[in-house]
């Protein structure tokens, strides 16, 4: 995924002790600091994949049935009750990290569902779960400090069951149609990031706001999973933004508070770069 964010850098920070420097995260959230939500009208912790890996950002292995995304952190974007940005709507803190952290997303294909719609059009709804262990890190590269780490989680979202996460796209006259709809809960968050996602630390939205040069084209994709029923190895690129969660959106399986999610639009992959 691919995005230039604007904004000045901010050094990192070093905390001198003594005769010795030792780094620390470039920013420590308060206890009411919260990142902004989907429904806010403010962004996100804004998110790309920094050119990272050549046309490879986000990447799809069908042999091992792994979605990873490898993307960067650039600016975050938050509230907090105790500063001159007190509200969730209209007053938008923001830090510029001086050195982007790293972002590592991975899924594993669970099922895919084509619901043909005549004529060769057709809805499709691709379904990924847990890897089995850590399925989110976010670690700052300043001093290789590992400020959170979730999993996927199934879960309900508008009447919806995603397995964790959950792409849906029309395909109609032989082309994706409009904008691919993207669902998913996350769980077990832990770090000193969880609090920004609110008090009983978990809830977490990720919507990609662009994706775009897809190899082979997402067109392409699209035509083998009806063809065959697979998932074809793919590579892509894109950006995004992280957002909290309003109370309520999700109801987990199985029940717990720790849960990662969006908005009642849900996550969207906004459109691909024409």
């Amino acid at each position: 995924m691919r995005l230039s964010l604007s904004g000045s850098l901010a050094a990192a920070v070093l905390l001198l002790i003594g005769t010795s420097a030792a780094a620390v995260p470039q920013f420590t959230p308060t206890a009411t600091s919260r990142l902004h939500t989907l429904g806010s009208g403010q962004p996100g912790a804004e998110w790309n994949t920094g050119g990272l890996l050549a046309n490879g950002e986000i990447d799809y292995d069908s042999g091992t049935g792994r979605l990873t995304i490898e993307a960067e952190l650039d600016v975050l974007n938050y509230y907090d009750p105790g500063t001159a940005c007190p509200t969730d709507v209209g007053s938008n803190c923001a830090f510029n990290y001086g050195t982007n952290l790293d972002i590592t997303l991975e899924a594993d294909l669970h099922s895919i569902d084509v619901t043909p719609l005549g004529g060769g059009d057709a809805l499709i709804e691709i379904n990924f779960e847990s890897t089995g262990g850590t399925d989110l890190t976010l670690v700052d590269p300043t001093d290789l400090s590992t400020l959170l780490t979730a999993e996927w989680q199934a879960g309900t979202f508008a009447s919806t069951v995603t397995t964790g996460l959950t792409v849906s796209a029309f395909y109609l006259g032989g082309s994706v149609f409009g904008d691919p709809q993207v669902t998913g809960v996350f769980g077990d968050m832990a770090g000193s990031y969880a609090s920004l996602f609110g008090p009983l630390s978990g809830n977490f939205g990720l919507s990609i706001s662009e994706a775009f040069d897809f190899s082979p084209s997402i067109d392409a994709i699209a035509a083998t999973i009806i063809g065959t029923g697979s998932l074809p190895d793919f590579t892509a690129e894109g950006e995004g933004q992280v957002f909290r969660t309003e109370t309520g959106q999700f109801v987990p399986e199985p029940a717990t508070w720790l849960l990662m999610v969006t908005s009642a639009a849900g996550l969207f992959l906004a459109g691909r770069r024409r």
